[in-house]
This record gives structure tokens, C-alpha cells and sequence, in this order.
């Protein structure tokens, strides 16, 4: 079925361009009679809220490090990064010149991963700054780093890193740095180095082109483009659809936006999504378009869940999902209202109830598979200065799970054995870990791994990608790759990292 766009019916090609610009210009409106783009409703709620990546503080941050940032004039591309290699634990040459093309092709294999100590180890490895002189001048490797950081949903970590390389005036870069504003806004900065560039030459570039036109005022232009695509189809029905009402405000009151299934989903149509207010319906969508959730304009269901999405994959703080949780009273049962609730009680618990509290939402998040975020809300809310929660090996157990460097010093005997065994991990305690080994296959490939004697290696950008998959095939219940992998990070010089990621998989056990 054609649908009735506006304008289209007045528009033919073939009259001239006279009669398209006279018809051209009665159509646009300006971008701003969609108030959501360039005025964002304001309210109580969202100026408490204002944690969307595209303000987030460094306090909400749940990397391992802020972000630190520089000019790159004069630097090898592939040496820029956010953090030091000695604050990330890791050798200043991670990417041998050698291995430049297998490290751009192994970074988007590494799947996600459940421990959020492999998490952080991931975020080093591609925000840690690398020796100049070792480096080659590569852009597909700096790409790869920046598309891992947007995969994993580190939107701010990849807009710094990327920004690094604005004297680079390489066409992907330009185009990567847009595809990542678009997931987090308008975009109108990139839009107009883009155009500037010109660098949305290709057909597949087509939408992105005539919203980047758009984005500059260039109504006319725009109006063409959308026009010519139609005409000659070079645009779907969803895309001329979303462009269609993008544009022009008074058809998209009257029309529904189109459906966009998540595996059609690009950041370009994202944005054109967005701005027609249609969001919510992609509460499914990856982990990177869930900070679109947080910019108080949708319900407060859909925030918590974007919120605890953030969390899981180590790229928002406890703070942040803390205030999320007790940001109003639970209207509803179920899910995610009772784990605001839960929370709400846990945070409002005194003394003599807390313990109750405690246990209660323990009860609740396990009941969903949800620990880890229990981990967190217990570390922001600091439940360790209460002695009675401290010496309660459920505590111990969340805190391997989210932090585990607020326990690894502690030598209490925990009477539950795989605790006690977590616990002679992260001490290194290879003896005690031993007697506490039992007949678990997980636990004695842990161990075993955590163990045995080990050839050193030089610790390679490569090599640690690869453990990190092998570690991803581990937590999905493969032990011979659990025990081969925290056996390669040991061997790279990484003990550290192996004894807190050993220690949360023994805590999490098989998946």
C-alpha cells in the first residue's frame, strides 16, 4: 500500500526543479515543532534524573577509572587512550605491529561476559593508553576498540575516545563518531562534519545524509533528498516512513511511527525513533540504546529496567541505579516493582530491622536471577559499616560479586566452603583453596588453573582477547576453557585479574 506522505502528491520529479522548490519550501517546518529535540520537557523527576550518558558524572560511572582526555596532534593513533596503562594493570605495548589485523578481527568475537571483574579487564584493555613507538598507525584497530566500548553500552568512555582522533579526517572515523551521537542524541555536531566531509556518499548513507541535512536547516536540500530517494526507491518503506514524519510534525500527529523490529534497528534510525517519541517500544533493544531510557521522558518502569540493563553490564554505578530504585513508591507487584521495593526497604531499614531487610531483598533479586545488582545497591548503600551485615557470609558473597577488593584482605573462616574457597582465592591461599576444592568440576578447574605451575608470556592486546573468550565459553559451562583461560591470564602476568574473575565464577557456579 503507498502511503500518503506529505508533499509527495505535489512533487514530481520530472516538473522541474522550479515547481520542487516552490512546492519544497511549503512543506518544511522548522525541526523544532518536534519540542522533544530541541526542548526537552523539564519536570521534578527529570532534573533529579539527569543521569542519561550524555551528562553522566564521572560518579556514575561504573568503569574502573574517569576518563581522561587530550589532544592527539602529533600521536599515533593506536597508542590514544583514556586511562594509563599502569592504572589499568596492563604493559604499555598491548598491540604489536605484528598482530594489528588478528586484534581488529578478535575485539567484536568477545562475547558478553557474566563477571564483572572480566567486564573491567575488557574496559582496560580498550581504554588504556599504549606506547607511541611501539604502535602502527592503523585506524581498524582504533575502530575496533571504540566499537567494543559501544557494544559493551560504554557510550561515554567511546564518544572521549573517539574524539581523540578529531584530527584524523579519516571517512569511518567520522562516520563511526556519528553513528555513536546518534545513539546518544540529536547529533548535530557530527552531522555537520559529516556533511562537511562528505562522507554520506553511499546509498546506505542515504538516511543518515538527509537527516543530517535536516539537522543543519538545510530544509530544501533535505526535502530533495527524501523526495529522489522515494522516487527511485532507495529508501525502505520503514525508513521514508520515519523520515516522513520526522520532517514534517503535522503528518506524524496523525500517523503511528512505524515498526522497527530489533534486528533492523541502526543508530540512525534510533534517533528518527526517538524523536518521534516512540522509544518505549524498544525496551528489548542492545545494551548501548538503553541510555536513551534515562532522559526522564519515559515511564519510571522502563528507566529501572534500562537502568539494572546498565548495571549487568558494568557500565552504571550502584549510586545511579540506587536513586533510580527509590526515585517513587512501586504502584505494582511483580519483577521490577518488588525489587524497588525491596530496595526502598533495605534503604530506609534501620539497626535492628536491617538484617531482615537484607535478607528480604536477597530473596528477591536471587528469585530473578539478579545478584549482581543486589551486589551493588549493597555496596552504594555502604551496608558494610553495619558489623552485623559485615559478618554475614551473604554479604562476603555480593561483595566477591561486585567488588571484590573490599574483601580480598579478609581472613575470616566463612562456614559456607565456597565462600571460604572464593575467599582463599583472592588471597591467593593456594593451600587452603586446595583442602576446600571438594569434588565440584567447577571449583577443581578453578583451582587446578588457579594452581598450577605456569610459562610465562608477554602480555599481548591478542592473547587477552582471546583469554576473554575463552573465559565467555567457561561461564557457559565449559570447564576445560574456564581452566584454560585464568591459566593464560596468570601466565600474561594477570594473577590479579584471574583471582577476582576465579572468585566470581565460583561464586556465580555453573550457568
Amino acid at each position: 500500500m503507498t502511503l500518503r506522505r506529505p508533499c509527495i502528491a505535489l512533487v514530481q520529479l520530472s516538473v522541474g526543479i522550479a515547481i520542487f522548490w516552490t512546492n519544497a519550501a511549503q512543506c518544511a517546518q522548522p525541526l523544532a515543532a518536534i519540542d522533544w529535540l530541541t526542548d526537552p520537557p523539564t519536570g521534578e523527576r527529570h532534573q533529579a534524573l539527569q543521569h542519561s550518558d550524555r551528562s553522566t558524572s564521572h560518579a556514575n560511572s561504573a568503569l574502573p577509572v574517569p576518563v581522561r582526555t587530550g589532544g592527539l596532534s602529533g600521536y599515533n593513533i593506536n597508542a590514544a587512550g583514556l586511562i594509563t596503562a599502569q592504572t589499568a594493570q596492563l604493559p604499555s605495548d598491548l598491540w604489536p605491529p605484528t598482530q594489528i589485523t588478528q586484534a581488529a578481527e578478535l575485539l567484536p568475537r568477545i562475547p558478553r561476559l557474566k563477571s564483572k571483574e572480566a567486564n573491567l579487564l575488557l574496559a582496560a584493555l580498550l581504554m588504556a593508553e599504549n606506547d607511541t613507538a611501539r604502535m602502527s598507525d592503523t585506524v581498524p584497530l582504533f575502530m575496533a576498540r571504540i566499537e567494543k566500548l559501544v557494544d559493551l553500552g560504554a557510550l561515554e568512555a567511546a564518544t572521549t575516545l573517539v574524539s581523540l582522533a578529531s584530527a584524523y579526517e579519516d571517512s569511518r572515523l567520522i562516520r563511526l563518531a556519528l553513528d555513536i551521537a546518534l545513539i546518544r542524541g540529536p547529533a548535530k555536531q557530527e552531522c555537520a562534519r559529516a556533511i562537511t566531509s562528505n562522507i554520506l556518499v553511499d546509498e546506505q548513507d542515504r538516511l543518515a545524509e538527509i537527516y543530517c541535512e535536516a539537522m543543519a536547516q538545510n530544509w530544501q536540500q533535505a526535502e530533495f533528498l527524501l523526495i529522489t530517494s522515494e522516487a527511485l526507491g532507495l529508501l525502505s518503506e520503514i525508513d521514508l516512513e520515519l523520515m516522513w514524519q520526522f520532517v514534517d510534525p503535522a503528518y506524524a500527529d496523525t500517523t503511528r511511527a512505524p515498526t522497527v523490529q530489533i534486528d533492523q534497528l541502526s543508530p540512525i534510525r534510533f534517533q528518527l525513533i526517538e524523536g518521534l517519541g516512540a522509544t518505549p517500544f524498544l525496551n528489548e533493544a542492545p545494551t548501548p540504546y538503553q541510555w536513551s531510557y534515562l532522559n526522564g521522558r519515559t515511564g519510571w518502569k522502563l528507566q529501572i529496567e534500562a537502568a539494572e540493563k546498565l548495571a549487568r553490564a558494568s557500565v552504571v554505578s550502584g549510586n545511579a541505579l540506587l536513586e533510580y530504585y527509590t526515585a517513587r513508591k512501586p504502584s505494582a507487584s511483580g519483577g521490577v516493582w518488588d525489587r524497588a521495593a525491596a530496595v526502598q526497604r533495605l534503604d530506609t531499614a534501620t539497626p535492628p530491622n536491617r538484617s531482615t531487610a537484607f535478607y528480604e531483598a536477597y530473596e528477591v533479586f536471587n528469585r530473578t536471577g539478579d545478584i549482581l545488582l543486589l551486589a551493588e545497591i549493597v555496596y552504594a548503600l555502604d551496608l558494610g559499616r553495619d558489623n552485623n551485615i559485615a559478618n554475614d557470609p551473604l554479604w562476603t558473597e555480593l561483595m566477591i560479586l561486585a567488588h571484590p577488593q573490599m574483601v580480598e584482605a579478609d581472613r575470616v573462616a566463612h562456614p559456607i566452603p565456597r565462600i571460604s574457597f572464593a575467599m582463599a582465592l583472592l588471597s591467593h591461599d593456594h593451600e587452603a583453596a586446595h583442602a576446600l576444592q571438594g569434588t565440584d568440576p567447577l571449583v577443581s578447574a578453578v583451582w587446578h588453573a588457579m594452581s598450577v605451575p605456569v610459562t610465562a608470556q608477554a602480555p599481548t592486546g591478542p592473547k587477552i582477547a582471546q583469554a576473554l573468550i575463552e573465559l565467555a565459553k567457561g561461564e557457559n559451562g565449559d570447564m576445560y576453557a574456564v581452566n584454560k583461560s585464568l591459566r593464560h591470564l596468570r601466565a600474561m602476568g594477570l594473577a590479579r585479574y584471574a583471582a577476582r574473575i576465579a572468585a566470581q565464577l565460583t561464586i556465580m557456579g555453573p550457568q
